[in-house]
């Protein structure tokens, strides 16, 4: 955190940025992360790339107005933007990997800190992109609301199993915090174990909330795999939730 102040502080920004997240921010880690961020802005331009990838694909097949595809495509994305986030969010613990492996400090809290600010810039970032697709591509305010909530949960769960897992990996054999550059096998585990399974059930939800705004009804058995379904994303969550280091 003193060396980002330093850095920022250095910087064409004024002191008093840092002044100012010192006094409102008391997580250390936390803090460390957003004067990074604040003081390396071209890091953010590694989203240009997918976001007009995204963008192309997109104008060519609309995805967002066509029915279950809309979950799919919020799910891949938010995966992508997610995963880019939390590269830009440790590549400051590697740039530093001698100093944070020399230094005791509690392990605990710097992956409550991470997989807070990884989840809020996550959603912030999708959300408003998919935002701007749906209403360009008028899609109706329900498949919206229900597309939002299913970016919320999916960018929360990733971001605590993505960011434990790379921290955990890190922290391997417990004599020290050295992150070494990559997090490419985490992406593939989370895509596999948890992305799979999610997109999966978030596609079933989909279809029943079609039917129930198109046919006004379900038959007793759609409802009962529809609360099954509704479980295991709760299970999910829950079990994300629990997760620590």
């Amino acid at each position: 955190m003193t060396v980002s102040s330093r850095d920022l502080e250095k910087s064409f920004y004024s002191a008093k940025i840092s002044n100012y997240i010192h006094r409102f921010f008391r997580n250390a880690f936390l803090k460390k992360d957003i004067l990074y961020l604040i003081r390396s802005p071209k890091l953010f331009s590694v989203y240009v790339t997918p976001i007009l990838f995204t963008s192309v694909l997109e104008i060519k097949n609309q995805f967002a107005s066509s029915g279950i595809l809309l979950t799919v495509f919020i799910q891949i994305f938010a995966l992508i933007i997610t995963g880019m986030t939390l590269s830009i969010l440790q590549s400051d613990d590697y740039h530093h990997s001698d100093l944070l492996f020399s230094i005791p400090f509690n392990i605990e809290e710097l992956f409550q800190s991470r997989s807070r600010l990884l989840h809020i810039l996550s959603f912030l970032i999708t959300s408003s992109y998919i935002s701007i697709v749906c209403v360009i591509e008028s899609v109706p305010l329900e498949y919206y609301v229900y597309g939002i909530i299913q970016l919320f949960i999916f960018t929360y769960i990733s971001s605590r199993v993505m960011a434990a897992r790379i921290i955990r990996k890190s922290n391997k054999d417990s004599r020290g915090y050295r992150y070494k550059g990559s997090i490419a096998k985490v992406v593939i585990y989370f895509s596999f174990v948890w992305n799979i399974p999610l997109l999966i059930c978030f596609c079933i939800l989909y279809e029943y909330l079609r039917r129930i705004l198109e046919v006004n009804y379900l038959s007793n058995h759609a409802s009962f795999v529809m609360l099954v379904v509704l479980v295991m994303v709760i299970g999910m969550l829950y079990r994300s939730m629990k997760i620590n280091i």
